[in-house]
């Protein structure tokens, strides 16, 4: 017995010094899908977005929803915000579906008295810290107040801190991003997590 002790005590030393212990091996980076995932539940805070009419940044309160399917590719976020009076509380829902191996996601948003919108965007993990702290890039071709633009959304999380900052490039001015809209959210439940070191 003793001597299998020291054989298994010498065999992970080996391996320790050989840099091939499995405990040591670095975290590897996973995909959108999986970080995205990792969102459920639910998330309080501000919408925001730029009047074309007047050109200011107007803030909405705003709740989101979020539930990740046990596919590992599917996303559904229900968000609530206050319009005003007249609109009253808006309901707009999102499902997207992600294709890991083509590094995509397909959004699709329903909302009562408009028409259902969908697009196809790249996803770009452009930060990985660790699964509380990342942030992923997104982009597609669309319009932007009736002209073709290249759309991106950048979503960011920071532990309970949830941000996404959506900006357009007009395709008159290549290089040029203007912000659109985005929103800041935290996560409610009181759950504890760690801070970045």
């Amino acid at each position: 017995m003793a001597s299998a002790i020291r054989y298994r005590t010498a065999t992970l030393l080996v391996m320790v010094l050989l840099g091939a212990a499995p405990v040591l091996a670095a975290d590897t980076q996973p995909d959108a899908a999986s970080l995205v995932a990792g969102l459920g539940g639910r998330w309080t805070g501000t919408l925001s977005y730029r009047d074309y009419s007047s050109n200011a940044q107007v803030q909405l309160p705003m709740v989101s929803e979020i539930v990740a399917l046990a596919d590992g590719a599917t996303v559904i976020s229900i968000n609530r915000f206050a319009d005003g009076p007249k609109a009253g509380i808006v309901t707009a829902t999102d499902v997207s579906l992600f294709d890991s191996a083509a590094n995509n996601v397909t959004s699709a948003t329903f909302r009562r008295g408009k028409t259902v919108s969908s697009e196809t965007s790249t996803t770009q993990v452009a930060r990985y810290s660790d699964r509380l702290h990342w942030t992923i890039i997104y982009t597609h071709d669309g319009s932007d107040n009736g002209q073709p633009a290249l759309i991106r959304l950048t979503q960011s999380r920071d532990g309970n801190a949830l941000t996404a900052r959506n900006e357009v490039q007009p395709g008159a001015t290549p290089g040029v991003w203007a912000l659109r809209s985005g929103s800041d959210l935290t996560r409610d439940g009181g759950e504890t997590l760690p801070s970045k070191k």
